[in-house]
């Protein structure tokens, strides 16, 4: 859909991102179809070729757990530029050595976190149109619970123990807005996934995301 405004980038230039269909699936099934969304797919190498972000305003990265250190430099360009990633997970956990990467810190302003294993739910700090303050979002797979970040950064929703779950951090003229769980699988699996659904279609406005900045 060269029209789109929102891209997903679909990693799979990195061989460890060789991932299942399902995990390219879900995200289009949740953001596409469900929240309606007009997608487009860009991945690495259109990235670098600085053709895979032309005329795009938001860009997905679920499910990236690694991050090649030239696609951070063009992410961060983009974000200076005005364009927003919308991240979540274990996204670019590692660079493409399989190695610990500061790309989580340089992009979301994440210093530290560490990993929630039980079940536990999302409470957000903010409202929406569609979606009050103090809704509980459920979570899947990865739970994040990021106890320190840089000052730039605003917390819109917490754990249940009060831990920040879901950030925001600005970039110039756009910035990052990183969720500490994994959102398709959560609204997949959800008995309630209008609420999901709700929020995802909100933080896909750039005016939004903006907003949510100053």
């Amino acid at each position: 859909n060269k029209a789109a405004s929102h891209a997903c980038l679909l990693s799979y230039d990195a061989f460890i991102n060789q991932l299942s269909m399902a995990d390219c699936f879900v995200p289009n099934l949740i953001l596409g179809e469900e929240a309606g969304l007009p997608l487009a797919y860009a991945t690495d190498t259109q990235i670098v070729d600085g053709k895979g972000l032309e005329k795009r305003k938001v860009l997905f990265t679920t499910p990236c757990p690694s991050v090649r250190g030239d696609i951070v430099e063009r992410l961060l360009k983009f974000m200076n530029n005005g364009g927003w990633i919308i991240a979540s997970a274990d996204d670019f956990a590692m660079n493409e050595q399989v190695i610990p990467s500061d790309a989580r810190s340089r992009l979301f302003g994440i210093q530290q976190e560490t990993f929630i294993f039980h079940d536990d739910r999302i409470l957000l700090s903010v409202g929406f149109e569609h979606l009050h303050k103090g809704a509980s979002l459920a979570t899947a797979w990865h739970r994040s619970r990021l106890t320190e970040c840089d000052d730039t950064v605003r917390t819109l929703a917490r754990w249940g123990d009060k831990s920040p779950a879901i950030l925001i951090t600005p970039h110039g003229k756009g910035g990052a807005l990183y969720i500490g769980t994994d959102p398709y699988r959560a609204a997949l699996t959800s008995e309630n996934r209008t609420d999901w659904r709700r929020f995802l279609q909100a933080i896909a406005d750039p005016d939004t995301l903006k907003d949510l900045t100053t």
